[in-house]
């Protein structure tokens, strides 16, 4: 039984079958994505960042009064 085993290991035909199968799988190639995000959701965050800059430049401008808000 374990010459069985010795004679199994020591065949050649075992490692070449291996070696061959491992280089035949090809990756498949996907679109390059800025940071693993999808179109949409880059969008999302572009806008957020745009919203969040507009409200800190309005308060910063009321803060210093170079802009007087007429209802007030």
């Amino acid at each position: 039984m374990l010459d069985d085993f010795r004679e199994q290991a020591d065949s050649e035909s075992f490692f070449d079958e291996e070696e061959a199968n491992e280089y035949d799988e090809v990756p498949v190639q996907t679109r390059a994505q800025f940071l693993g995000m999808t179109p949409v959701q880059r969008f999302v965050i572009a806008f957020l960042l745009l919203a969040i800059v507009c409200l800190i430049g309005t308060f910063a401008l009321l803060a210093t009064e170079k802009v007087i808000l007429p209802f007030i």
